[in-house]
């Protein structure tokens, strides 16, 4: 599940200047693309920001379903002829989150898709990597086929679609330096029609950017009824600064996140993956960086007792 920022923990934007609070406009112009029986393409007009917007979230239904920087997204995964109500939310730098534009409905196409078309492309071959540096993994794979013609690939890392791409190639980028990630690619037509998973392939990131000698977390929560706040002062002790760092952690009650700010949040299970904002992505020799969250419990709210940065297991403060 991914979390999206919403509010700046600490003061300012890290260059000196005052926090930036406001959020940047809401989308507007929405507007429906080509559909199949299990995808919808949408565009927007472009938001408005006093320091620039960043990305943008889609929604379907209410529920966040991917992000992109610029202005349309294609939605897949969806039922044939079915109606879907697509709204987006403009983000910023500091996490800032726009009000949701007004929503649009788009409907898929009916079972068998234009023309009739229910074959699915070939399976990916020969997927590979081709390169990595200390913060991306390169991959490419052999052409899938189709009777009425490919027309892209959904690539997965770590078993989440984290791309759809109309080459046979891509670059993963903003990955912790030293680290391993599980890749695999499935061809689509224009019909909707999904083919088989290629095989998979490990890509590992090239060490660099510092695996910390030492690390400090402090963590805290206050809590009520069912939900609580949740605070983590991560500090790289090391004499290297840390680049792109990745803090996880686990819950042990059961504990939900349901919103942060200072960070990007993907929890899966009882595991939290915390990674880093842009303004905060170097974590330098000595220094500290303080993130958080809400979150959700059962009634019982123990703390976490182990984290780890980039790999290596850190001191709890």
């Amino acid at each position: 599940m991914l979390v999206e920022n919403a509010y700046p923990a600490i003061e300012g934007d890290g260059s000196g200047g005052p926090a930036d609070t406001t959020p940047p406009s809401v989308p507007t112009g929405l507007t429906a693309g080509a559909t199949t029986t299990t995808s919808a393409s949408v565009s927007w007009t472009a938001s408005t920001d006093d320091r620039g917007v960043t990305g943008y979230t889609v929604l379907v239904d209410g529920t966040a379903v991917g992000t992109t920087a610029t202005t349309s997204f294609t939605v897949t995964g969806l039922d044939a002829g079915t109606s879907y109500a697509v709204t987006v939310r403009a983000r910023d730098a500091a996490g800032n989150v726009s009000a949701a534009s007004a929503p649009l409905t788009v409907t898929t196409d009916e079972d068998g898709g234009p023309g009739g078309d229910d074959q699915a492309p070939s399976a990916p071959t020969g997927l590979r990597v081709s390169g990595v540096t200390t913060s991306t993994v390169a991959l490419a794979w052999n052409a899938s086929t189709d009777d009425t013609g490919v027309t892209g690939y959904r690539v997965f890392r770590d078993g989440t679609q984290v791309a759809q791409v109309t080459a046979t190639t891509f670059t993963d980028t903003g990955l912790a330096a030293g680290t391993a990630h599980v890749y695999a690619v499935r061809a689509f037509d224009a019909a909707g029609n999904v083919s088989a998973t290629s095989g998979t392939v490990t890509g590992t990131t090239a060490p660099g950017g510092g695996t910390p000698g030492a690390c400090t977390v402090a963590y805290s929560a206050s809590s009520w009824n069912t939900g609580f706040t949740g605070s983590l002062r991560i500090t790289n002790g090391s004499a290297t600064a840390l680049q792109n760092w990745t803090l996880t952690f686990a819950f042990a009650n059961g504990q939900t996140i349901t919103q942060g700010w200072s960070a990007q949040y993907a929890q899966s299970g009882s595991t939290v993956t915390v990674t880093p904002a842009a303004w905060n992505t170097t974590l330098g020799a000595g220094a500290s960086v303080e993130v958080g969250f809400n979150g959700s419990h059962t009634g019982t709210n123990t703390e976490p007792t182990s984290f780890t940065l980039n790999g290596a297991t850190c001191t709890v403060a």
